[in-house]
């Protein structure tokens, strides 16, 4: 386990633990975990469930790089199910093939073993080759997490905050009307949310389809022209090699080079064996740096996006609750509208109470009630 300080966790290896199935709590854990970009779970035992879980995973999972899991008693059909979840996962660069499980598995079903790792191969080169769905993976995996959570908390209160607009829509008390207005404005912004997330994300840069077409945005257009700089130093240092080598076999055979010309034409020959096409060079820059740069990029746009949207979303949960008691304090008693409160006073006649003299009053404040003087009596007896 690697973690510095109050680093989130990168590395987490739990190799020949022999959790078995409790390596499950782990592997159910690990699908939506942000931080691990390693993961080393070999010698658990963990059979055909804890690969079924692994290729859950594996499937929402956009920042794993390395999982070792070999010696795990795993069939194959487990291997099947890892097999099909890697077809999904973009990010997964290191896998060993579990050699142990594998030779097993391949005396119970060869052919179904044999096309399984076959299929973990394939995928693997995939994901060396190609890195250009990785972040729009991890852009709708938290566009889902976002949808099905604090979206649902929203809607819940704005149908709250709705059935008390509904109950005070016909008020003509002005603070009841500004509270109305501001919780109207607040369920709008409410509704508007929904969208922040996505809105935010596709602000600026160039998406997957962009990257992958002819649009060039600031980023491809200096590295394209960096190409030319590049190559240039590339030439450089190609050229003095080239005259280093000659020296050094000069310096070995000193009698063979001494032959006249014999130094320029090797450099001359030589020049044609280091020709290095300018178009590797751009390509090179705009399909494998160029990549990575804006996966960097999107990352941390989906980071920012998703911080901004959390925040805005929850000022919004604490205003509408905020204005959902407010609404509410106008519907009970003490916060009742004027007018059903000027009604509820005038309905009410005044009791009038008749006036008593000064020595009635004195008489009754000095003299106590009949069922308390009855223990005093006995008391003082």
């Amino acid at each position: 386990m690697e973690q510095s300080g109050f680093a989130p966790l990168t590395s987490l290896s739990l190799a020949d633990s022999k959790l078995k199935t409790d390596l499950t709590l782990v592997l159910n854990a690990l699908g939506s975990n942000a931080s691990l970009t390693r993961v080393d779970i070999s010698g658990n035992g963990m059979g055909d469930m804890g690969a079924k879980m692994l290729a859950k995973a594996l499937q929402i999972n956009s920042k794993l790089r390395t999982v070792i899991w070999d010696r795990n008693n795993v069939s194959p059909q487990g291997l099947q199910d890892v097999a099909a979840a890697l077809e999904k996962n973009f990010t997964i660069r290191f896998m060993p093939l579990p050699i142990i499980d594998a030779s097993q598995a391949l005396k119970a079903s060869p052919e179904k073993t044999e096309d399984a790792l076959l299929k973990i191969e394939s995928y693997l080169y995939r994901n060396h080759e190609t890195r250009k769905y990785v972040q729009e993976q991890a852009y709708r995996l938290q566009q889902g997490i976002v949808t099905t959570t604090t979206q649902q908390m929203i809607d819940r209160i704005c149908v709250k905050v709705q059935d008390h607009l509904n109950s005070l829509k016909n008020t003509d008390k002005d603070a009841v009307k500004e509270d109305v207005k501001i919780a109207e404005n607040l369920m709008k912004d409410a509704k508007n949310s929904k969208t922040l997330l996505p809105n935010l994300y596709h602000l600026g840069g160039a998406s997957r389809e962009e990257v992958n077409t002819s649009t060039v945005g600031p980023i491809q257009e200096k590295l394209e022209s960096m190409a030319g700089e590049v190559a240039r130093v590339m030439d450089e240092q190609l050229q003095t090699l080239l005259e280093s080598m000659v020296g050094a076999a000069e310096s070995l055979c000193p009698h063979v080079l001494k032959k006249s010309n014999l130094r320029q034409d090797l450099i001359k020959s030589g020049m044609t064996k280091m020709v290095i096409p300018r178009s590797f060079v751009k390509n090179t820059l705009l399909e494998q740096s160029g990549i990575d740069i804006m996966n960097k990029i999107s990352e941390v746009k989906l980071s920012l996006a998703s911080f901004l949207s959390d925040r805005i979303v929850d000022e919004i949960l604490e205003a509408l609750s905020s204005s959902q008691q407010t609404l509410g304090e106008h519907l009970s008693g003490k916060g009742r509208p004027l007018q059903q409160q000027e009604s509820l006073d005038l309905d009410v006649p005044e009791e009038r109470v008749p006036k008593r003299s000064t020595t009635e009053l004195m008489e009754d404040k000095q003299l106590p009630s009949a069922p308390l003087s009855l223990p005093l009596t006995f008391s003082l007896s």
